[in-house]
């Protein structure tokens, strides 16, 4: 039997996440979501509520406009990138910009 979760809100999804990759894989597809409902809206239809069903999870949220929507896909690029370092590290390149070629 296939349990299904439902939130009502995009945080709460997160918060119940099992671990790092699943988190990560959440916030990726929660992204497209809410681009193609940006997408949506710009293109002449009224956004008032976005929907994210993978199958297991469900959010329903409502949202005004998509400076909004913006705003949150901006937050989640950010833990995007955090998740990213915690599971694969990060790279530092260093240059001297005295040398020349």
């Amino acid at each position: 039997m296939q349990v299904v979760r439902y939130y009502s809100s995009i945080s709460e999804c997160l918060e119940n996440a099992k671990d790092l990759h699943e988190r990560y894989k959440l916030i990726k597809e929660i992204k497209m979501a809410l681009f193609t409902s940006t997408l949506k809206q710009v293109e002449g239809g009224n956004l008032e509520e976005m929907q994210f069903n993978d199958g297991q999870t469900i959010i329903r949220t409502r949202y005004q406009n998509t400076s909004q929507i913006e705003g949150i896909i901006r937050a989640l690029n950010k833990e995007l990138a955090n998740i990213e370092r915690k599971l694969y590290g990060s790279v530092i390149v260093c240059q001297d910009v005295n040398v020349r070629r």
